[in-house]
C-alpha cells in the first residue's frame, strides 16, 4: 500500500559520461598544438588515467609531474615523468614548471602555485570532473570539467604529434641526472647512518586496499581483494572504522577481515596495471604472520592492525603445534 513520504531504494547506479562539448576541446587542443614546451601536472583524479596521460604526453612530447595524490598515476620509471612536485618536490619538476610556456593540469587541485608557472608565463588547459577546482591554482586559458581518461581519450586525436625535440630531450636528460644525485647521496657514507635508501627494497607485505571512490566500504573491500590477490570474498567482519589522523584529517579507514578458501582463489590478482599496480600474491600462513609480528617486519600499520585483531579474536590459529589442515584462512 501507498504512504505518504514513503521512500524508496534501488539496486545499483550508472556512473555518468562526463565529458567537454567538442568546440572547447578544439579550443583546447589549439593551445596545446600551439605549445613548444607542454609540461603536465597530473594529481589523484588521474589515477586511473595513466595510459591516457601517456599518449597525450607523447603526442606533445611533454613531461609530467606529479602532485603527491597522483603519484600512482604514472611510474617514475618513464624517462620523462619527472617526479612530484612542490616542497617534496624534484629538481626536473621545479624545472620544467619554471621554463614551460603551457600548462595542461589534469584532475589535481595542487594548492601551492609558487611551484607552479609564473602567472602570465604559461598558457593553461585544466581538466578535472569537479568544476569547482577548474582555474582555482592558475589561471587557466581552457578549463574543461570532465572525467579524465575520457577527456583525453576524446582530446587526443586533436593533438598534432609534436617532434622529438630539445624540450623532451632537455626533461629526460634533468631527470636521468636527478637519479644518478639521488643514487650518488644514498650511497655517500655517514654517521651514525644515511637515512636514504638505493636498490630493489624488501618486500612490503601488505593486505588489499584501496579508495573508496564513492562506494559503500564493503563492497570497495570486496573488489581490492579480488583485483589484488584474486580473491572472492562473501562474508566480511567488520574490524574498526576509524579516523586515520582526527586532529588533521577527516579520512575514514574501514578494516574487514573474512574467510576463504582455495575455491574462493578465481583470479591472478596482482592488481590493475592500468592504475600502475604490480604486486605480487603471496599467501602467509599463521605461523609465518606470527613471526612477521614478533620480527617487526610488519610496517604497514592497516595490515599490522587486522594480524593484531586476528590474534585476539582466534589466538588458536596461532599456537605452537600441529597446523591445522582446515582449507579454511583468513
Amino acid at each position: 500500500m501507498r504512504k505518504h513520504g514513503n521512500t524508496f531504494s534501488g539496486v545499483g547506479w550508472t556512473a555518468p559520461r562526463v565529458v567537454p562539448f567538442e568546440v572547447d576541446l578544439r579550443r583546447a587542443a589549439d593551445v596545446l598544438n600551439a605549445g613548444e614546451k607542454v609540461a603536465i601536472l597530473v594529481g589523484a583524479g588521474a589515477l586511473h588515467a595513466t595510459d591516457e596521460v601517456i599518449a597525450v604526453a607523447n603526442r606533445l612530447q611533454a613531461g609530467v609531474a606529479k602532485a603527491l595524490l597522483g603519484k600512482a598515476a604514472l611510474p617514475d620509471d618513464l624517462p620523462f615523468v619527472t617526479g612530484t612536485i612542490g616542497l617534496l618536490g624534484s629538481k626536473p619538476s621545479s624545472d620544467m614548471m619554471a621554463e614551460c610556456d603551457t600548462l595542461l593540469m589534469i584532475g589535481s587541485g595542487f594548492p601551492w602555485a609558487e611551484f607552479l608557472p609564473q602567472e602570465g608565463q604559461a598558457r593553461g588547459v585544466q581538466i578535472d570532473l569537479a568544476p569547482e577546482m577548474l582555474s582555482l591554482r592558475y589561471p587557466m586559458e581552457v578549463p574543461l570539467q570532465g572525467d579524465s581518461a575520457e577527456t583525453l581519450r576524446a582530446l587526443l586525436p586533436l593533438l598534432e604529434q609534436k617532434e622529438d625535440g630539445a624540450w623532451r630531450k632537455g626533461i629526460e636528460k634533468g631527470v636521468a641526472s636527478w637519479w644518478k644525485e639521488a643514487e650518488d647521496r644514498a650511497m655517500a657514507k655517514a654517521n651514525p647512518v644515511n637515512p636514504l635508501y638505493w636498490g630493489d627494497p624488501e618486500p612490503l607485505p601488505e593486505v588489499p586496499a584501496g579508495g573508496l571512490d564513492g562506494k559503500a566500504a564493503e563492497v570497495t573491500a570486496i573488489e581490492e581483494a579480488f583485483e589484488e590477490a584474486g580473491v572472492q570474498l562473501v562474508e566480511l567482519e567488520l574490524v574498526v572504522r576509524a579516523y586515520a589522523m582526527p586532529s588533521v584529517s577527516s579520512e575514514r579507514i574501514w578494516l574487514y577481515l573474512a574467510p576463504y578458501t582455495s575455491a574462493a582463489r578465481t583470479g591472478a590478482g596482482g592488481g590493475l596495471a592500468h592504475e600502475g599496480e604490480r604486486m605480487e600474491v603471496e599467501e602467509v600462513s599463521f605461523r609465518d604472520l606470527a613471526r612477521l609480528m614478533s620480527e617487526g617486519r610488519l610496517r604497514d600499520m592497516k595490515t599490522l592492525v587486522l594480524a593484531q585483531a586476528l590474534h585476539l579474536r582466534r589466538p588458536d590459529l596461532f599456537a605452537a603445534g600441529p597446523v591445522d589442515s582446515s582449507p579454511e584462512t583468513i
